[in-house]
């Protein structure tokens, strides 16, 4: 939907910038379903803010972009590379 928003109201690119990058930690994830981090980027490099359930929103204040944990991969080396879509603004 934000892409359709984005276009309509001017934007050329309407789509979020994204990129790979690698993660500064390791990370384990149970569960089988495909998920969206908090996280911030610094010197190239992917830095996952503290793990929130869904009703908890505070790491979200402090986010630049969201890391995308598909559902086929549970286990992150550092180093591993991950989708990066970055937040509007900023």
């Amino acid at each position: 939907m934000l892409p359709f928003l984005r276009k309509l109201m001017g934007a050329a690119d309407p789509f979020l910038r994204s990129e790979h990058l690698p993660l500064a930690e390791g990370l384990t994830v149970k569960g089988n379903r495909t998920e969206f981090r908090a996280a911030c980027v610094r010197e190239g490099r992917v830095h996952l803010l503290r793990d929130e359930g869904s009703h908890m929103l505070r790491s979200l204040v402090d986010a630049e972009a969201l890391v995308v944990i598909p559902s086929d991969q549970r286990t992150f080396q550092p180093g591993d590379r991950v989708a990066v879509h970055y937040l509007p603004g900023r």
